[in-house]
């Protein structure tokens, strides 16, 4: 398929790698189909007045993201509840992520195994005797290295990116940070999971359970971390009632990344998706300073962050 010019312009590394990692999720037809939807639900919280748009207002999506994704439910059948539910929860986790990263060192992509170096794919490999799993990376998540040689980097294409990005993680393998995320759209049948996918790594191996291959592993990286997004789907008197010693809870209050909901932060059970960027990707931002750096692009996604499809 050809190729438009706003997908051709020339970015630095990290952005150009942005810039396809959202044109991924557009690419998923329960995305593309329901984000026209999401996307006047996201403009009702922040204005569609973009020069009246705030950084507080960016952020407070996160805990509106459950009432976002379900604003396209119906009585008979929720969106969560259809195939492709599962990837819209993850492509709209992947959308909002990067709102809050543009223009920083700090990407999340929905998992794609031709976008990602092969050392990345060997390290976060689950080896079980001779079978090799990676079923459970849902998103992933990376803090590139403050190397100017390849971070101002010039990219024309997808494909001079990629490799790109290949070249960077062989070079300065153990500067990279790098954070699973995984999403679930329901909490309390899918919480077993990120728990021990997060023991496995924590552990890093046992008995004849192995983390990594042909010499990579997780514990090289500055930084690895596993979390939990998820909206969840049980009715909100059944959220209300969670507490700290609720089973679901527990299962995941452990995560090195932390557990994230679609929802406002509640002490002892989950934060807001939002903090999942301060827990995580704090050192993507070269000053810190998280809130400038949404300020800074808010103007910005009629023009460079273009791709974010908010303002057409």
């Amino acid at each position: 398929m050809k190729k438009d010019k706003e997908t051709q312009k020339e970015l630095i590394l990290t952005e150009k790698l942005r810039e396809l990692a959202l044109s991924n999720i557009f690419s998923v037809n329960t995305f593309k189909k329901y984000f026209p939807l999401w996307k006047k639900e996201i403009l009702k919280i922040t204005g569609n007045d973009i020069n009246k748009i705030t950084e507080d207002k960016i952020i407070s999506l996160g805990e509106n993201l459950r009432k976002i994704f379900k604003s396209t439910s119906t009585k008979k059948r929720g969106q969560s509840d259809v195939s492709g539910g599962g990837a819209a929860w993850e492509c709209l986790c992947t959308w909002y992520l990067n709102l809050l990263l543009a223009n920083t060192r700090g990407i999340v992509f929905k998992y794609s195994k031709p976008i990602f170096p092969k050392a990345v794919t060997d390290s976060i490999t689950i080896m079980y005797n001779n079978f090799e799993n990676l079923s459970e990376t849902d998103l992933l998540g990376f803090v590139f290295p403050n190397n100017v040689n390849f971070i101002n980097k010039k990219c024309v294409n997808e494909k001079e990116a990629i490799s790109e990005f290949d070249n960077f993680v062989n070079s300065d393998y153990n500067k990279f940070e790098v954070c699973i995320l995984q999403c679930k759209t329901n909490w309390n049948d899918n919480a077993q999971v990120p728990f021990l996918y997060n023991l496995l790594y924590e552990l890093g191996s046992a008995n004849n359970v192995k983390i990594g291959k042909n010499h990579r592993n997780t514990k090289a990286y500055k930084k690895f971390s596993y979390s939990f997004l998820t909206l969840p789907t049980q009715k909100i008197e059944t959220i209300d009632k969670m507490n700290s010693s609720s089973v679901a809870v527990q299962r995941v209050r452990n995560l090195t990344g932390g557990n994230y909901w679609g929802l406002r932060s509640k002490n002892e059970v989950a934060y807001s998706l939002d903090e999942c960027i301060n827990h995580n990707f704090i050192n993507a931002y070269d000053d810190s300073d998280i809130r400038k750096k949404i300020k800074e692009n808010i103007l910005l996604l009629k023009t460079d962050l273009k791709y974010f499809k908010l303002f057409d």
